[in-house]
């Protein structure tokens, strides 16, 4: 267990400047029905081996699985504990032992996720996209942490 694992998320101010912006722009976005859907197309056109991971999978489930991660992320980013157990138990389920995804996997996710929020909310720019990826980034270090 690496210190990560053992101790919560204490954010700094930037880190709640990021979340304030990825929460609100997560909820727009996640609106629109087509959100999920446009973001697997997204994430599974990146490599032969995620779109394979996905070819058998309960899509239905699985965008409700990924809407829970999301929120769980964005929580994190703000020192929610709640949310910092909730990535812990993801890390557990995706580390070598569980799913076994690949921590190179993981800037293709980020990358489809940001490319999928552009494509939604239309007021997305430089400081969003920097906002995103920093929110992300602190959930996926958490998760990653476990492999």
């Amino acid at each position: 267990m690496s210190t990560t694992q053992t101790r919560a998320y204490v954010p700094s101010t930037a880190d709640l400047e990021a979340h304030d912006i990825v929460k609100k722009q997560f909820g727009e976005g996640s609106a629109n029905l087509s959100f999920f859907d446009d973001f697997y197309r997204e994430f599974t056109r990146q490599s032969p081996e995620i779109a394979a991971a996905f070819a058998k999978t309960d899509m239905k489930s699985q965008k409700e699985a990924l809407r829970s991660g999301l929120a769980f992320l964005i929580m994190y980013s703000a020192g929610n504990s709640f949310a910092n157990d909730k990535l812990d138990r993801l890390g557990k389920t995706h580390c070598r032992t569980g799913y076994n995804i690949q921590p190179k996997l993981y800037p293709l996710w980020i990358e489809s996720l940001v490319r999928t929020v552009k494509k939604h909310v239309p007021n997305f720019d430089r400081a969003s996209e920097t906002a995103w990826r920093h929110v992300l980034q602190l959930g996926v270090n958490r998760i990653q942490s476990w492999y």
